[in-house]
């Protein structure tokens, strides 16, 4: 058996002859290290959680929706959109219904067509429509939410349900999406006729049908911006300057960026917050570890005062006191370490039972080199501390106080 086993060995014999004097100082490490860890383990693992949807989105894309009515005028939403455009790396999505541009996918296509679609229908031409007054030339639209149908594709609207009572859900594109304009009443229809069967582009003549006339009117951009539902999605490397822009300017909306950000926030909350817990941690433990201490060595001075009577040096003695305040601080970390992963892998086989999701169990950089920053200092200081305090036992007090006791232990009655 070499020096450093030795060494080992007599610590742990010591341990456990005086264990009495070591129950304190383990309980002690044992339920703060376990608080620690818990703390420490539920601040990292439960808040990534609940935000690690939020962390894994781009950072580049605002979503808007625009100032409700009175609070901003259709051209002061006009000149923030058309600020934004000039914006290098730049792209805005105009769209109502995300699951119609997708399906039709019209995703960044550049496009103007001057009528509505039903839902129901499929696709459309990617050229630019030239803007004429559809009307049979006897037909007045008699509001600006009238709408006329030719005549077989109101049938078969009406046929399939999409027309109820007179009305209908319209879309209309324009060059960044589509909008959803109100219900649309249904006026009257017209049969065929060269309106239906066929318009002009820049002098081409187009097949097929025209199905819905609407009133020019609805094309103007102020109309639409009062009238429709609608909202922005930008793509932008400058996504949080164009959300606190887009604020400043009325509209509603939010932004991962902004997501992200609060969630980091509330991270690095969640560090200053285990940063004090810590520190207070540290200076209760620190008093607490004192007295055990202070204990140990008073139930050991005997012991203290013959090593030294028999030559042991100071370097000596200190070595054996720290080796067994770390096993027993070492001991007392590792158990509590063990309890709360046992804890929280639990809880995680009941999150997943319950709810699918998977908790990842984690401790963050900062929270590993707290955690071993106290356990050293703590392990080392106090060590340190009950060996200094060691080293000044009085031998001749010492060994007379024991001869007195085991005098006083003879002459007892039995």
């Amino acid at each position: 058996m070499n020096d450093s086993e030795g060494r080992l060995s007599h610590a742990v014999k010591m341990i456990r002859r005086n264990r009495k004097s070591y129950q304190r100082l383990f309980l002690s490490i044992l339920l703060t290290f376990s608080f620690l860890f818990g703390l420490f383990f539920y601040l990292d693992s439960i808040p990534y959680h609940k935000n690690k949807k939020v962390l894994s989105q781009p950072s580049y894309i605002v979503n808007l929706y625009p100032p409700e009515n009175g609070k901003s005028t259709p051209k002061q939403v006009r000149e923030f959109i058309q600020m934004v455009e000039q914006l290098p790396d730049t792209r805005i999505i105009t769209h109502y219904d995300l699951d119609v541009l997708q399906e039709k996918k019209y995703l960044g296509e550049i496009f103007v067509i001057y009528h509505a679609f039903p839902k129901s229908f499929g696709e459309f031409s990617r050229q630019d429509y030239t803007a004429e007054k559809i009307t049979d030339g006897s037909t007045e639209f008699k509001s600006l939410d009238s709408v006329i149908f030719h005549k077989e594709t109101y049938d078969v609207l009406k046929h399939i349900g999409q027309i109820k009572d007179e009305t209908i859900d319209l879309y209309l594109p324009d060059r960044y999406g589509v909008w959803k304009l109100r219900p649309r009443k249904i006026q009257s229809t017209i049969e065929d006729s060269e309106f239906t069967a066929k318009n002009t582009i820049n002098g081409d003549q187009l097949g097929g049908y025209i199905h819905v006339f609407l009133p020019l009117e609805v094309f103007d951009t102020n109309y639409l911006m009062n009238n429709s539902n609608y909202r922005y999605t930008i793509y932008s490397p400058y996504a949080e300057s164009i959300l606190k822009l887009a604020r400043e300017a009325k509209f509603g909306g939010h932004s991962p960026a902004f997501e992200k950000a609060e969630a980091r926030a509330t991270m690095r909350q969640n560090i200053q917050l285990k940063g004090w817990v810590s520190f207070l941690t540290f200076l209760l433990l620190a008093l607490n570890l004192n007295g055990s201490f202070a204990n140990a060595l008073k139930d050991r001075r005997y012991e203290i005062a013959l090593k030294r009577a028999l030559g042991g040096t100071p370097l000596r003695i200190t070595q054996e006191f720290l080796l067994e305040a770390l096993l027993v601080m070492g001991a007392g970390i590792l158990l509590s370490l063990l309890i709360i992963v046992n804890a929280m892998s639990l809880y995680r086989l009941y999150l997943y039972i319950n709810t699918k999701e998977v908790l990842i169990v984690r401790l963050t950089p900062e929270s590993i080199l707290t955690l071993l920053t106290m356990c050293a200092s703590l392990t080392v200081a106090s060590g340190l501390s009950f060996s200094a305090n060691a080293m000044k036992t009085n031998i001749v007090s010492a060994l007379q106080g024991a001869g007195e006791e085991a005098k006083a232990d003879s002459s007892a009655p039995r």
